[in-house]
C-alpha cells in the first residue's frame, strides 16, 4: 500500500487556508500541522503537553482546536504543533470526519454517515443507540 494524501481546509476564528497534498497518518493518533497555518486562521490555542513520535522521541507540543474539512466533511478536532512539524492527518480527526483509509484504492472513503454522531449502549434494556447529526 502506498501513502494517501488528500487536500483539506483548515478554519479558524480568522478565516481558512487551502491545505494541499497532506499526509494521512493511521499510525498517528493525533493531527499535525504548522504553528504558522493554525495561527494563520485563528485556531484556539489550548496547552502545551509531551508527545512521543514514531521514532520515539519526545518532544513538547502545543494542542490547538479548529475545523478541518476534507471533501464535504467537516468536524471540529485536536492539532498538535511543536518545532519542525510536518503536515499529517491522523486517526482521531479520520474518526470525527467519519472517514477511513481504503488500503486497496489508496484513498479516503466514508466510515459512515457524514456529521456529528454518537453511539451508546443502554444497559438496562441491552439495546444499541446511535444518532447522527
Amino acid at each position: 500500500m502506498g501513502e494517501v494524501r488528500v487536500d483539506m481546509r483548515l478554519k479558524g476564528e480568522k478565516g481558512e487556508l487551502e491545505l494541499k497534498d497532506i499526509l494521512v497518518d493511521t499510525g498517528a493518533t493525533y493531527t499535525v500541522l504548522n504553528k504558522r497555518d493554525l495561527e494563520e486562521v485563528g485556531a484556539y490555542k489550548m496547552r502545551e503537553t509531551w508527545v512521543s513520535l514514531g521514532n520515539k522521541e519526545r518532544v513538547k507540543a502545543t494542542r490547538y482546536a479548529a475545523t478541518i474539512v476534507i471533501g464535504e466533511r467537516e468536524c471540529d478536532t485536536i492539532i498538535l504543533t511543536f518545532k519542525d512539524a510536518e503536515r499529517v492527518i491522523g486517526l482521531l480527526t479520520l474518526e470525527s470526519i467519519g472517514l477511513k483509509v481504503n488500503p486497496m484504492k489508496g484513498e479516503l472513503e466514508p466510515a459512515r454517515e457524514a456529521n456529528l454522531a454518537y453511539f451508546f449502549y443502554h444497559e438496562e434494556d441491552k439495546t444499541r443507540c446511535s444518532e447522527t447529526y
